[in-house]
């Protein structure tokens, strides 16, 4: 994948954009079906990312990848990860509450899931 090559071949002090094309890469493999290559590189991005907004980036990635691969609980523990990490983006916020909400609505049911869901649209509303 050329996202993957790319990434190799960033120079080593450009860590920011090398997580970016990871992230990409990532989201290829999940596109095309490989979920479990776009796990990998997440958690790799996650791992080497400092907190902050690339982080929870890939931790929101990696929500969607787990819920799908491996259940909504596992989903819903990358998304609180990513919570965690605290972005200070906003558009990035609405898109883990919604995949919190989502994930809880199917783990836990619909009053565990209603805070996120609401914190999301108030966010997207602002």
């Amino acid at each position: 994948m050329l996202w993957e090559q790319a990434r190799r071949l960033t120079p080593a002090g450009a860590g920011e954009q090398a997580r970016r094309r990871g992230i990409e890469a990532a989201e290829r493999h999940f596109d095309a079906g490989d979920a479990e290559r776009a796990r990998a590189l997440l958690q790799e991005v996650a791992a080497e990312a400092p907190p902050g907004r690339q982080r929870a980036h890939a931790l929101a990635r990696l929500g969607w990848v787990r819920a799908h691969r491996e259940g909504f609980q596992a989903g819903a523990d990358a998304f609180r990860a990513a919570l965690a990490s605290d972005a200070g983006d906003v558009a990035l916020r609405v898109q883990v509450e919604e995949g919190l909400a989502w994930c809880l609505h199917s783990t836990s049911g619909l009053p565990a899931a209603e805070a996120h869901a609401r914190t999301a649209l108030e966010l997207a509303g602002a």
